[in-house]
């Protein structure tokens, strides 16, 4: 039923975007990518909905970052902050769906990462990160603060995303995969940040990639504590794939280092 009714609305408002577009043009603009965004959130609701329904949090954290970008076009610097304090605010409303269920027994999944908890963490990763990036660039009206409150989103958003990512570690004893695992993780991420520092010309997606290293390294030591080798559970595709993500990423990152004059 719920899935039903986030698919429904997100097609209700893609076709209102389309009419509003073909109708009034320009004129409009601001208020038919308000309601584009009003479809891309419904959208993406519905994937955990159908999966297994949970998702208050993620719903917060997704309407704060549509907040936030409809803030910055119109130079409301309160509700900017309203708006990261949902986004903030999304994880422990996340955490008490998991773990202080209102009513009901404690949520079950059946498949690992396949299920509303690592979906939950995602959409919000993925949110906070989009409001990191709203909240680096220039605009008018930007205050000091913002800057700061960028870097604690991106931050925020990768902590989230791990904190998810061990939470189906344990909840569904992955322990003999957990290398591998955390090494095709940060691939991901690495990846998905350096399209993100090329196309949005955003530094702070270089450093990340850059810094991918680090959970990377975290999976080598992994796989040597609980793997027979290196290559075990599909790893001699893995890695060579991981390491030449992230020298690609590190490549890119030397372009954001100060260079010496």
């Amino acid at each position: 039923m719920l899935f039903r009714s986030a698919f429904s609305l997100a097609a209700f408002y893609v076709v209102l975007t389309s009419f509003l577009w073909n109708k009034y043009g320009g004129c409009l603009r601001l208020l038919t990518e308000s309601v584009l965004s009003l479809g891309v959130i419904f959208a993406t609701l519905a994937i955990p909905f159908a999966i297994d329904g949970t998702l208050t949090g993620a719903t917060w954290a997704i309407e704060g970052a549509g907040i936030l970008w409809i803030s910055i076009k119109q130079e409301q610097k309160y509700r900017r902050l309203f708006a990261v304090t949902l986004i903030f605010a999304a994880s422990i409303i996340l955490l008490s769906e998991l773990l202080l269920p209102l009513s009901g027994p404690h949520l079950k999944f059946s498949y690992a990462f396949a299920n509303s908890a690592f979906i939950g963490c995602v959409i919000i990763a993925i949110a906070a990160c989009c409001s990191s990036w709203l909240l680096s660039r220039d605009y008018k009206g930007k205050h000091n603060i913002e800057k700061s409150l960028s870097l604690a989103l991106l931050v925020y958003g990768l902590f989230v995303m791990f904190a998810g990512f061990e939470y189906q570690i344990t909840d569904f004893l992955l322990h003999s995969v957990h290398g591998v695992l955390l090494a095709t993780l940060s691939s991901i991420c690495t990846l998905c940040f350096i399209i993100a520092g090329n196309r949005l010309k955003w530094d702070m997606a270089r450093w990340v990639s850059l810094l991918s290293i680090v959970p990377m390294a975290a999976a080598v030591i992994l796989c040597y504590a609980y793997q027979p080798q290196l290559s075990a559970h599909y790893g001699y595709l893995v890695w060579p794939i991981s390491f030449l993500i992230y020298f690609y990423g590190l490549k890119q990152s030397l372009t954001v280092i100060p260079q010496k004059p």
